[in-house]
């Protein structure tokens, strides 16, 4: 049985350390002005044209999760959050 200083170092960081060493890595790093007038119009356009609140449950009741369609549509939107370029995410 390994002595406890043998073992590995605790895996988990403070949050709060961790958050702030990557938002002062990201300093200078991106635009966030252009960032955000760039979303702008979108975020206004979705605040000004909701999707009806019915429109997420017929999407689930057609495509339920348990189904193999519905986990492949929460596997392609999933997939999409993290594609880091704007051809792979229109390709999708």
């Amino acid at each position: 049985m390994p002595r406890p200083q043998d073992r590995l170092p605790f895996p988990y960081r403070p949050e709060a350390g961790v958050l702030a060493h990557r938002l002062q890595a990201l300093q200078g790093a991106l635009d966030w002005m252009a960032a955000a007038a760039q979303a702008a119009p979108w975020v206004r356009s979705v605040r000004d044209n909701p999707p009806p609140f019915w429109a997420m449950e017929s999407l689930l009741k057609e495509y339920p999760i348990s189904s193999a369609e519905g986990l492949a549509l929460m596997r392609l939107a999933e997939a999409l959050l993290r594609v880091p370029d704007a051809e792979t995410a229109i390709a999708l």
